[in-house]
């Protein structure tokens, strides 16, 4: 007879039979799930979530209309792009491998993970209506794995090269990937760091958040993108206390603004030096300078 609570338990120890550890607080169990109570959570889950969701839904009807009067051609990506979607994908099956190994298959659907597979798949397939919404969407929410970088955690990493794959991962999604996207033009660049397309982003971030993450951790115990307590490295953890789980978001779309800003002026640097980085990188000179 087929073993329905077998599979069941076995699935559950792949998902997350090894999240909880004494020495990790912040990646999840009780401790973690009790430093605040279910009602204010569900609270603040239902009141944002509301707000996000009227946010997004006027911008991105606007959005829509920007990408469709500015769309020009529909363009292949070049043999650098697909090179780099492919690697990014072959980094997110190696990493979906140690997630199975160590237990912890459920930190797959943090931000840093679904970005790489998104940006895989951006960089390999063509720029259509629908590319082109991700691809505004994605780049306004490049702060995950910019994070990851500056305030990396690799507590729990023991595998065979798992920490080196860890910053090739945060690197190729924070740095580079957004970067050959960008210089490619393939893609709608008119206004893409606005705050408008960031206000956008966040909000979809926060429905994300809110009525996926938070469900589903609450359910494992596990601790998925910070969604029951806050990060040990995050230095604004002790300062909010008990707000974190509704302040937190404010201050992060902050940070994300501002580094949104540097990324532009970056941005518009290797606009001004495309004759050069195209002539090597690309299948030629483009010669319509755009603004992100």
């Amino acid at each position: 007879m087929f073993d329905i609570l077998g599979l069941s338990n076995n699935l559950k120890n792949v998902l997350y039979g090894k999240v909880f550890d004494e020495d990790n607080y912040d990646h999840g169990g009780r401790k973690c799930v009790e430093s605040m109570s279910f009602q204010f959570r569900l609270i603040v889950t239902l009141l944002t979530s509301l707000v996000y969701y009227s946010l997004y839904k006027y911008r991105f009807k606007n959005l829509q209309i920007e990408i469709n009067s500015n769309l020009k051609s529909i363009e292949e990506s070049s043999l650098l792009e697909k090179f780099f979607g492919w690697t990014s994908i072959s980094v997110f099956f190696i990493i979906f491998v140690y997630k199975v190994i160590s237990h912890q298959l459920i930190f797959m659907l943090n931000p840093c993970h679904l970005t790489i597979l998104i940006q895989a798949y951006l960089l390999i397939n063509q720029n259509k209506l629908t590319q082109q919404i991700i691809y505004v969407m994605m780049m306004n929410n490049i702060f995950s794995p910019l994070v990851g970088i500056v305030f990396s955690q690799t507590t729990g990493m023991h595998l065979p090269l798992e920490i080196c794959m860890f910053w090739i991962e945060h690197f190729l999604a924070g740095i580079i990937n957004p970067l050959i996207l960008s210089l490619s033009e393939r893609y709608y660049s008119n206004k893409t760091l606005s705050f408008q397309n960031h206000l956008l982003a966040h909000s979809y971030f926060g429905i994300l958040m809110r009525l996926i993450l938070f469900p589903m951790s609450w359910i494992t115990d596990a601790n998925i993108n910070n969604t029951l307590c806050a990060a040990a490295h995050d230095p604004f953890a002790k300062i909010l206390g008990k707000w974190y789980y509704t302040l937190s978001d404010l201050y992060i779309f902050a940070c994300a603004e501002i580094i949104n800003k540097a990324i532009k002026i970056i941005l518009d640097v290797f606009r001004k030096l495309k004759f050069i980085v195209c002539m090597f990188l690309f299948n030629q000179p483009k010669d319509d300078h755009k603004s992100s």
